[in-house]
């Protein structure tokens, strides 16, 4: 009988340790995208006619590739399902 209360006990916790993972993964996936989406803003031009100086394109590759590892550390799957997508991005934009 007292197996049977422990693991309950022990399913919950796991429960709770699942839940907090997965709350964890969130939280550094959308954080990560907001800061993808500033520093775009920051370092790359919004009108299409002006080009970006070489600084800043180089300060958005550098940054964009530290988020982008911290993805990868964080959530493999979710990282491999990004760059897959912005590989079909690029893709899609190279043939236009």
């Amino acid at each position: 009988m007292a197996d049977t209360c422990n693991s309950r006990d022990n399913d919950g916790i796991d429960k709770l340790a699942n839940f907090a993972k997965s709350l964890l993964k969130s939280f550094i996936l959308l954080t990560i995208v907001i800061c993808i989406f500033y520093i775009k803003g920051k370092y790359l031009p919004k009108d299409a006619g002006e080009q970006p100086t070489v600084i800043n394109l180089i300060l958005f590759i550098l940054l964009g590739t530290v988020l982008l590892t911290i993805l990868g550390v964080t959530d493999m799957y979710i990282f491999n399902n990004l760059m897959l997508g912005l590989g079909i991005g690029l893709g899609i934009r190279f043939f236009e």
